[in-house]
């Protein structure tokens, strides 16, 4: 992977030596884990499914089943962890789900296992990661529809939750642990082919750069966020969506 860094400025940049990362399998999980590693960072890849994830021989990925909804799997987790000796200095929350569904297509089931992966898991994980650690980073991976609203309406409700939340963690947390969170429009992977037609020609229309958002560019995000480059930075959101919302 190619980085636009320069060799002074790699020498001098600190990353943290071990991340963790939440729905690791997916396409933005998975451009996160390979960009991360890339630098060196050791990676927890965390999900529901576990297939190899793609890396050189030389980066460190370990890979655990894990349902964020789930407190028990992760409390195992995080006591598997500590029993290893392993210790997390940014947590990635980017697990999530979007059902594609209309306003009157929700069941209560369905509903609660929105906001249970897209907003309590998250809280649960950073709570875990902040009990662990005083120092270090967390970084949600919330949407655009935070600030637009969606067609799903649990779903925009939830990555709008996110961004209150990132903003309470930053000053429940700080001054030892940064938290940052993503807002990206429509990216390039699997999930877009959910999205419903005239949604997607919505964001077309209103998006002020001609290509399309690939994995990588939030990846990118990520990688400053964990870095010193944002030393400053938290309580914050990046947003990442070819200029489809200003503000």
């Amino acid at each position: 992977m190619q980085h636009s860094l320069s060799n002074s400025e790699l020498n001098s940049l600190i990353l943290p030596q071990c991340a963790l990362v939440t729905g690791a399998q997916g396409g933005i999980g998975q451009a996160i884990v390979k960009s991360l590693s890339s630098y060196g960072v050791k990676i927890i890849a965390l999900d529901m499914t576990l297939n190899d994830l793609e890396r050189d021989e030389n980066q460190a990925v370990e890979q655990i089943r894990c349902d964020i909804t789930d407190i028990k799997q992760i409390n195992q987790v995080w006591s598997r962890l500590l029993e290893q000796g392993t210790k997390i200095d940014c947590l990635i929350n980017n697990a999530g789900i979007y059902p594609a569904v209309g306003w009157d297509d929700y069941t209560t089931e369905l509903a609660h296992k929105v906001i249970n992966t897209n907003l309590i898991g998250v809280f649960m994980m950073s709570q875990s990661f902040a009990r662990q650690t005083s120092q270090g980073g967390i970084i949600n991976v919330s949407s655009v529809s935070a600030f637009l609203g969606s067609s799903d309406p649990l779903y925009g409700a939830s990555k709008a939750g996110l961004i209150g939340l990132t903003k309470s963690m930053a000053l429940a947390l700080a001054p030892g642990i940064r938290v940052n969170a993503i807002a990206p429009s429509v990216v390039n992977t699997s999930m877009r082919e959910v999205i419903p037609p005239e949604v997607l020609m919505r964001y077309r229309q209103r998006e002020l750069l001609p290509s399309g958002i690939e994995p990588e560019a939030i990846a990118n995000a990520v990688v400053f966020l964990a870095s010193s480059l944002s030393q400053n930075v938290t309580g914050s959101t990046i947003d990442v969506n070819n200029g489809v919302y200003l503000r």
